[in-house]
């Protein structure tokens, strides 16, 4: 899965964002409530989420480094996107 959480064919991006997110990568653990989690897809190699709410995907591509850095991680890559 990792570089492709979810598949970006036909649906629509809510948000893409970071410097937050809702886990913790570094002890794959949840910091958000079970509403959440049943929504959400986890890349933990990539260090990526992807939430589904109403028909859109929020998407959160916070790598978390801290001060030490993530061991590893992955940009977010849209292939075949358009830049506007």
């Amino acid at each position: 899965m990792s570089g492709n959480i979810g598949g970006w064919a036909g649906g629509a991006v809510g948000q893409i964002h970071g410097h937050s997110s809702i886990v913790d990568f570094a002890s794959r653990t949840w910091r958000c409530g079970e509403r959440l989690r049943e929504r959400t897809e986890v890349d933990w190699e990539a260090r990526h989420t992807v939430t589904r709410i109403g028909g859109s995907r929020f998407v959160g591509v916070d790598p978390k480094h801290g001060t030490a850095g993530a061991p590893a991680w992955e940009p977010l890559v849209l292939q075949g996107a358009t830049l506007l």
